[in-house]
């Protein structure tokens, strides 16, 4: 049996694999015929070919074959051909097409799907109005001087109200492996530059709730964020000795009601979201 590699038939393709990723092919075609013409099976054309499921390409050494097919050649006399398909054991994120060989960009960050949604939650504040620190920054977890504002409680019992948080969900698929110690590094600190539309502090980053790899080895990660206008501040009343609200008196601005209120920051510390790869605009 005659075997011939067509290498005007040989090609390198990208096939999508979900959004913002590809997948790298290589095909190679064989060409096997008897001389003077005659049948031939296609296990036997297979065999022939010396291509085994698993070898690298000759050109490539990241792609291995993966598929086989055979076709017959009309009016050949029996001639087939058997076409290998290879895939690489690597895969590319999609780029803007600005890649140092102008052919596309294959390693820029991941760019993903976001999610959000506007909610409220009921929080117990002693003030209205409270002067707001820069970026929502205090120098440690809690403040030491007064709020302000406007007192809204009854002598240090506080009231409830409807505070609007907006949860958000940022979805990527990548073929990289997660940076694990990014991410826990980034859990529960505020953004120190502008991120997603929120200024400096207002967004929280609050981990991943799913990371999944799949069978062709990209990774699906669900990073989670929460932007809140007040810095994640809460208000914090002061106590004496018998962890009772002091009041205030006549002699104070705040007669009959809680006496000093201070800002309370449960996520002092900020970070560079930045290091997580998410090429997400709003």
């Amino acid at each position: 049996m005659n075997v011939i590699e067509l290498l005007d038939k040989a090609t390198s393709s990208t096939e999508p694999l979900g959004f913002a990723s590809l997948l790298w092919t290589r095909t190679r075609v064989f060409r096997c015929y008897n001389s003077p013409p005659s049948a031939i099976t296609h296990i036997e054309a297979v065999n022939n070919c010396t291509v085994v499921r698993g070898n690298p390409h000759p050109d490539d050494s990241e792609c291995f074959a993966h598929t086989v097919s055979v076709s017959q050649v009309p009016k050949s006399g029996g001639a087939v051909d058997v076409t290998w398909k290879y895939l690489a054991n690597q895969f590319g994120i999609v780029g803007d097409g600005q890649g140092d060989d102008g052919a596309g960009d294959t390693q820029t960050p991941e760019t993903g799907i976001m999610s959000m949604s506007v909610g409220q939650v009921l929080l117990t504040e002693w003030r209205e109005d409270a002067e707001l620190p820069s970026g929502g920054d205090l120098g440690s977890m809690m403040g030491t001087w007064d709020i302000g504002g406007w007192a809204i409680d009854k002598r240090g019992v506080g009231a409830s109200r409807a505070h609007i948080i907006v949860p958000i969900s940022v979805t990527i698929e990548t073929p990289y492996l997660p940076n694990i110690a990014n991410i826990r590094a980034l859990t529960g600190r505020r953004n120190n530059t502008s991120f997603i539309g929120g200024n400096r502090g207002k967004v929280l980053y609050k981990g991943t709730s799913g990371m999944n790899r799949n069978r062709q080895g990209i990774w699906t990660s669900v990073h989670q964020f929460q932007w809140d206008d007040n810095y994640h501040l809460r208000q914090f009343p002061d106590r004496d000795y018998d962890n009772k609200i002091m009041i205030g008196d006549e002699t104070t601005d705040y007669d009959t009601k809680a006496h000093k209120v201070f800002w309370y920051q449960p996520f002092p510390v900020l970070g560079n979201f930045g290091v997580l790869g998410l090429n997400v605009q709003v």
